[in-house]
C-alpha cells in the first residue's frame, strides 16, 4: 500500500517511486503478531497471496491481506522506515 500526499493526482505519477519525490511518502507497513509488536512489521507490497480464504492442498489458508493492522510506519524505497507525520493522504 503507498501512500501519497493528499494533493497527488495520477498525472504526478513515475516510477519508481521514490520518498520525498512527487508527493510519494513511502510504502505502509503491516503488523501480524498477536500483540501487535512494532519490531515484527512486515513491509509491503506483499505479493503472490490470493485475495481471500482458499483451499490450499486440502487445508484452509486465509490471505494476510485481510489480517493486518496498521501502526503509522511507512518505509521508503531503500528500506528505512519511519512513522508518518498527521496530515491528509491518499
Amino acid at each position: 500500500m503507498q501512500i501519497f500526499l493528499s494533493e497527488w493526482t495520477e498525472e504526478d505519477w513515475s516510477w519508481p517511486l521514490v520518498a520525498g519525490k512527487v508527493g510519494y511518502v513511502g510504502s505502509a507497513t503491516r503488523v501480524r503478531s498477536p500483540d501487535y509488536n512494532p519490531t515484527l512489521a512486515e513491509n509491503f507490497p506483499y505479493i503472490n497471496v490470493p485475495r481471500d480464504t482458499h483451499s490450499v492442498s486440502g487445508g484452509t489458508w486465509s490471505s494476510p491481506a485481510a489480517d493486518f493492522s496498521w501502526l503509522g510506519e511507512i518505509v521508503d524505497e531503500k528500506g528505512q522506515k519511519s512513522y508518518i507525520k498527521p496530515g491528509k493522504y491518499v
